[in-house]
C-alpha cells in the first residue's frame, strides 16, 4: 500500500507532466528589450504618420456619427426639408423622393400619427411620384395614407395661418387623386376629388391670410384638370369651357406671354381636333400657332420647349381633315423644327416638292 502511494506521489511530481517553463536569464531579458527597442526605432516615421492619422480618422468618424445619433428629429427634419428644395431645383429626382421618404418618417415622430403635417408629407411624396416617375398606385396609395391621416384625428387650431395650410393639405389631396384617377382612366372617381378640391379652393380663398395670386394659381390649375377631365369623357363643350376659364385667368394676372398658358393652349386644340368631322381645324391650329409664338417668346431656338411646340403644330397641319398643297407646305416647314434646327438650316420648301 505504501509502495503504491510512493508510485503515485512520484509519477504526479515527474518533470514530466509538470509545464515547461523556461527562465529568463538577466542578460538574455535585457537582449529581448534592446532588440525590441531597436524594432520600434527601425520603424519607419510615414509609417507612424499613416497609423496616427488613420487613429484620428477613425476617432473623428465616431465623434462624428455619435453626434448625428444625438440630433433631435426635429432638426433632422429641418434638413431633409432643405435637400428636398435643393434636390428639386436641381432636377435630382431620385435623391428627391429619397429625402421626402425621410421626411414621412421624420413627420411621424415629430408631429404624431394624425397631425396634418404627417398628411402633408404623405401629399408630397404622392406628387413627387405622379409628377417626376409617373407612378400612379404609389400617388394613390400614399394620398390615402394622407387622407387616413387627417381623418385619425380632429384638427383643432385657432390660428388663421395653420387652418389655411389644412385646408391647402386637404386640396392637394383631392387634386392628386383627381389627376392620378384620370390617368388610370377611373373618370368618376376623377371628377369626384376634383369637385372636392374646387370646392376647397374656393373656401380657402375666403380666408384672408391668402393671396388673390395664390388663388387664382389653384383656380387655373384646377380648370385646366376638369377640362382635360372632360375632354377624356368626350365632353368638348364642357371641356373648351373651362379651359378657356383657365386661360383668361393666366391672362389676366400673368400676361399674354405667359408659358402657362403654353399646355392650356395647346389643349384647347387637341379638343377641337377630338370633335372628328365637326372639328374645327382652322381654331386648332389657331391655338397651337398661340402656345408655339409664346415658346418662342420665352425660350431659345434649339431649345426642347420650343421644339416640342413646333412639333404639336406641324402635326396640326399635317392632320387637317382636307390636306391641301398649303397645309403640307407649312407642316414640312415645322417638322425641321421639332427636330432642333435653327431657322437658319431649315430647307427650302421648293426644294421639297
Amino acid at each position: 500500500m505504501s509502495n503504491q502511494s510512493s508510485d503515485v506521489e512520484y509519477e504526479t511530481t515527474s518533470p514530466i507532466l509538470m509545464p515547461i517553463v523556461e527562465e529568463i536569464r538577466p542578460e538574455e531579458s535585457q537582449e529581448v528589450a534592446h532588440t525590441s527597442s531597436e524594432s520600434n526605432y527601425d520603424e519607419p516615421e510615414s509609417d507612424k504618420n499613416d497609423k496616427s492619422a488613420a487613429v484620428k480618422k477613425r476617432k473623428h468618424k465616431k465623434s462624428k456619427s455619435d453626434s448625428l445619433s444625438l440630433t433631435p428629429p426635429s432638426k433632422l427634419l429641418i434638413r431633409c426639408e432643405k435637400k428636398i428644395a435643393k434636390y428639386k431645383q436641381n432636377r435630382m429626382v431620385d435623391k428627391a423622393i429619397e429625402e421626402l421618404v425621410r421626411c414621412t418618417a421624420l413627420s411621424r415622430i415629430v408631429y404624431g400619427e394624425g397631425h396634418w403635417k404627417l398628411a402633408k408629407a404623405y401629399v408630397q411624396l404622392a406628387d413627387a411620384y405622379f409628377h417626376f416617375k409617373n407612378y400612379v398606385l404609389q400617388a394613390v396609395y400614399h394620398c390615402e395614407n394622407a387622407r387616413n391621416a387627417m381623418l385619425s384625428a380632429v384638427q383643432m387650431t385657432e390660428s388663421q395661418l395653420e387652418k389655411a395650410n389644412i385646408l391647402d393639405v386637404l386640396m392637394r389631396i383631392y387634386l392628386t387623386l383627381g389627376r392620378a384617377f384620370m390617368a388610370q382612366k377611373k373618370y368618376c372617381d376623377s371628377e369626384q376629388a376634383l369637385a372636392k378640391a374646387d370646392k376647397i379652393s374656393q373656401q380657402r380663398s375666403q380666408m384672408s391670410c391668402v393671396s388673390s395670386k395664390e388663388s387664382t394659381n389653384w383656380q387655373i390649375k384646377i380648370a385646366t384638370l376638369l377640362g382635360r377631365l372632360n375632354a377624356n369623357e368626350k365632353k368638348f363643350a364642357i371641356s373648351s369651357s373651362y379651359l378657356e376659364t383657365a386661360i383668361d385667368l393666366t391672362i389676366k394676372h400673368r400676361g399674354n406671354d405667359s408659358i402657362g398658358l403654353i399646355p392650356i393652349y395647346q389643349d384647347l386644340g387637341h379638343v377641337e381636333q377630338a370633335k372628328g368631322k365637326h372639328a374645327n381645324h382652322d381654331r386648332a391650329i389657331e391655338m397651337f400657332l398661340q402656345a408655339h409664338s409664346i415658346a418662342s417668346a420665352n425660350y431659345s431656338e434649339g431649345s426642347v420647349e420650343l421644339a416640342e411646340t413646333a412639333c404639336v403644330l406641324a402635326n396640326a397641319y399635317s392632320n387637317v381633315g382636307q390636306m391641301d398643297a398649303d397645309s403640307m407646305i407649312v407642316a414640312c416647314y415645322y417638322y425641321p423644327l421639332s427636330l432642333g434646327l435653327s431657322y437658319g438650316r431649315v430647307y427650302s420648301v421648293t426644294n421639297l416638292f
